[in-house]
């Protein structure tokens, strides 16, 4: 790690309580390049990679999240994009 982050004095990250599922899509796609997209961990996935700053697998993650934006999900997507740096998907979610 050099990030300047306390990561990088510890020598480990600690990824929190992210769900199995969750961690094996990160660390694939971090080898891979490649990841297969659940919606049952879509936004768990967005959250985490906003964290750590995997920007291209947020950026695939919002893409899944606008492609699946329906009247069933806009408020809570909307909701989210409030905590998190998404302008696209927020003013979308915003006019469904």
């Amino acid at each position: 790690f050099t990030s300047g982050m306390k990561e990088e004095t510890l020598g480990h990250l600690k990824l929190g309580e992210l769900r199995y599922e969750a961690v094996q899509a990160i660390l694939e796609y971090c080898y891979t390049g490649k990841i297969k997209v659940s919606p049952d961990i879509i936004v768990e996935l967005f959250v985490e990679t906003n964290q750590y700053q995997v920007g291209s697998l947020k950026q695939l993650c919002e893409n899944y999240l606008l492609e699946h934006l329906d009247l069933d999900n806009c408020v809570d997507l909307y909701e989210l994009c409030c905590l998190i740096e998404s302008p696209l998907l927020k003013k979308s979610s915003f006019q469904m």
